[in-house]
């Protein structure tokens, strides 16, 4: 009687330990999981912050869909391409944007066609201009060669 009480007691004292060891890996585990998500969302906070920014500058938020967003820290400002839905409904296709450091958005322009007028080089100077924003955000240099 005396070893079927040790036995049944030596059993309860292993299932005891074991259940505890199996409690703590799933709680040291969703430790690890809930950290590795918080340093996740902290990397990613000024790209989803950029993405927001960029929603409030279109006519259809939510039909925003973002590719390569980039936050360029030396800048303070982001870049990437975002394609939305237009008044009538239509994707417009991915167009280059630029977030500068004060939340301003530039989206990128259609190049002007036709015969050259002032009005038209001053676009193209514009479009100049951003396309070197965009390189700077991106931290690429130009080299000026084809």
């Amino acid at each position: 009687m005396k070893t079927k009480t040790a036995f049944i007691s030596g059993f309860m004292l292993v299932l005891v330990c074991v259940s505890a060891g199996a409690w703590y890996w799933y709680w040291y585990q969703r430790q690890v999981q809930i950290e590795q998500a918080e340093l996740e969302e902290r990397k990613n906070a000024p790209v989803n912050k950029i993405k927001d920014i960029v929603r409030a500058a279109l006519k259809d938020p939510d039909s925003a869909i973002f590719d390569d967003v980039t936050y360029n820290s030396k800048m303070r400002a982001g870049c990437g391409l975002v394609n939305a839905k237009n008044s009538f409904g239509g994707y417009t296709g991915r167009k280059l944007f630029l977030v500068s450091v004060d939340g301003k958005v530039e989206f990128e322009q259609p190049a002007p066609e036709g015969t050259m007028t002032v009005e038209k080089l001053s676009a193209l100077a514009e479009g100049l201009a951003f396309n070197e924003k965009i390189m700077a955000c991106l931290g690429k240099k130009e080299t000026g060669k084809s």
